[in-house]
C-alpha cells in the first residue's frame, strides 16, 4: 500500500497518518499586507513605534541630567618641577662630585651662618651687583636656581631683579628657573610673595606646629637648614609630618638616615652608604626607618592628589595632631601624630555629626602608612578604634565620599 507524501512525513512524528488531516500553511504576502493595512495593526504600529523612541528620548535625556547634575573635576593648577617634588639640601660632595642629571640649585648667600644674614650688606649696592654677577655667570653654566637666605632683608627692587634674572636667562636645556628665598621668619606672610617676590620662600614655618612631646632634647633635625627640632624619638612622626602637609618637602644631608647635624661650619658626616646598599643586597628591608618613610610618602605623594596639590584642614583629635588632606574627588588622607610617651586614642570620643568647624571623616579609614609596628597586608581600622602608640604617626586613607 502507498502512503500519501503528507502522512510521510507524520508518520515518524507521530502523527495519525490520516490522509487528508489539515495542514497550516500561513499566510501569503498578499494576505499579510492586507491584513497588515487593518486599523488594529496599525494602531499597535504606532503604539510600539512611539513607545521606543520615548523610552529612547527619555534614556538620553537621563544620561544628560546625570551628566549635568555629576560634581566637576576640578581643573588642575600648572606645578613646575619644584613643586612637584622635594628637594635635597647637600654639598657638591655628597655626590662625589658627579652633578649630571640633577637639577641643581645654587647656594649665593654672602654670609649664610650670620644673624641677621645681610645686615649692612643689604643696603650696599656694590655687594648687590656682586651678587648679581654671580647669579648672571651661574645660570649661563645651566643651574636650575639659585638660593638666597634671608631674603626679607634685601631691598624689594633688588629681588624682584633677580627674579627676573632668574626667568629670563634662557636655559641651555631648556629647565623652568627658579628663585629660592629663605627666611628665618615663622610667618611666611610677613615675607613679600608678589610677582616680584622668590617664587619658592623656604623657613621655619612648620615649628608653631612641632609637636613638643614629653621631652626637650634637640639632638637633631629635620627638614631646611632652619628647622632645628627634633629629639629622636619624635624624628620619625616629624618627617611624616613634613612629607605629609602641604608645601615643598625640604631635606637636608643625612635626614632621610636619620644623621645628626654637625655644629655650624663643621665637617659633614660620611654618607653611611653601607646602610642604604646592604638591605638591598640581603633583600631583607631592614633599611633605616627614616629611608623608609621617605621612600613610600615620596612615592604617594607623586600619585595621590590629595597629598601633591591639597587643601590641609586641622581635626580634632584629642591630644594628637590630625590633619585631613583633601583635593576634588580623590581619596583623602589623615594623617595622625601622637608626640606623648603614652598611647592615645584619638577619636574615640564621638564627634558632633554636624559640627561645621569639622571635615567629615567616615567611620573608618585604611592604614596608609605607620611609623609604628607594620602588620602584613591591607590593614582596615575604625576610627574610634584607632589606637597610635607612644612618639607614633599614621598616615590613614579613605575614599571620597560627596556627603
Amino acid at each position: 500500500m502507498k502512503i500519501p507524501p503528507e502522512e510521510e512525513e507524520e508518520a515518524p512524528l507521530g502523527g495519525s497518518g490520516v490522509s487528508g488531516s489539515p495542514k497550516f500553511t500561513g499566510l501569503g504576502k498578499e494576505e499579510l499586507l492586507r491584513e497588515a493595512g487593518t486599523p488594529l495593526w496599525a494602531r499597535a504600529r504606532l503604539v510600539l513605534l512611539v513607545l521606543f523612541w520615548g523610552g529612547w528620548i527619555g534614556m538620553l535625556g537621563a544620561a544628560a541630567a546625570i551628566v549635568a547634575q555629576a560634581p566637576r573635576c576640578q581643573p588642575l593648577p600648572t606645578k613646575t618641577w619644584w613643586e612637584l617634588g622635594a628637594l635635597y639640601r647637600a654639598p657638591p660632595k655628597a655626590f662625589g662630585g658627579d652633578l649630571r642629571g640633577v637639577k641643581v640649585i645654587l647656594d649665593l648667600t654672602p654670609n649664610p651662618a650670620g644673624n641677621p644674614v645681610w645686615g649692612d650688606a643689604a643696603k650696599d649696592s656694590e655687594v648687590l651687583q656682586q651678587v648679581q654677577a654671580a647669579m648672571s655667570h651661574w645660570l649661563k653654566e645651566d643651574i636650575a636656581g639659585i638660593f638666597l637666605d634671608g631674603i626679607e632683608e634685601l631691598p624689594f627692587s633688588a629681588v624682584a631683579q633677580w627674579r627676573n634674572l632668574t626667568e629670563q636667562q634662557p636655559s641651555p636645556s631648556g629647565v623652568d628657573r627658579v628663585l629660592v628665598g629663605g627666611t628665618r621668619l615663622q610667618d611666611p606672610w610677613r615675607v613679600h610673595r608678589g610677582p616680584g617676590g622668590p617664587q619658592l620662600l623656604l623657613g621655619p614655618f612648620l615649628q608653631p606646629l612641632e609637636p613638643k612631646g614629653d621631652s626637650e632634647s634637640p639632638e637633631g633635625a629635620v627638614g631646611s637648614p632652619w628647622e632645628a627640632w627634633v629629639s629622636p624619638s619624635l624624628r620619625l612622626q616629624q618627617l611624616l609630618l613634613l612629607w605629609g602637609l602641604p608645601g615643598t618637602p625640604v631635606l637636608s644631608y643625612g635626614d632621610e638616615l636619620g644623621l645628626q647635624r654637625p655644629p655650624k661650619n663643621q665637617q659633614l658626616p660620611p654618607m653611611p652608604w653601607e646602610s642604604i646598599e646592604a638591605p638591598k643586597t640581603a633583600g631583607n628591608g631592614s633599611e633605616p626607618p627614616e629611608l623608609e618613610l621617605c621612600a613610600a610618602l615620596a612615592s604617594l605623594r607623586a600619585h595621590e592628589r590629595s597629598l601633591l596639590l591639597g587643601e590641609a584642614w586641622p581635626v580634632a583629635a584629642g591630644s594628637a595632631v590630625a590633619v585631613l588632606r583633601r583635593w576634588d574627588q580623590s581619596e583623602r588622607f589623615l594623617l595622625v601624630l601622637n608626640p606623648h610617651g603614652a598611647p592615645l586614642k584619638p577619636f574615640s570620643v564621638r564627634r558632633e555629626p554636624e559640627d561645621p568647624r569639622q571635615p567629615p571623616l567616615p567611620p573608618s579609614a585604611t592604614v596608609r602608612y605607620s611609623t609604628g609596628p607594620k602588620e602584613p597586608g591591607e590593614q582596615r581600622l575604625r576610627l574610634e578604634e584607632l589606637k597610635v602608640g607612644p612618639y607614633e604617626g599614621v598616615l590613614l586613607g579613605f575614599p571620597y565620599s560627596p556627603q
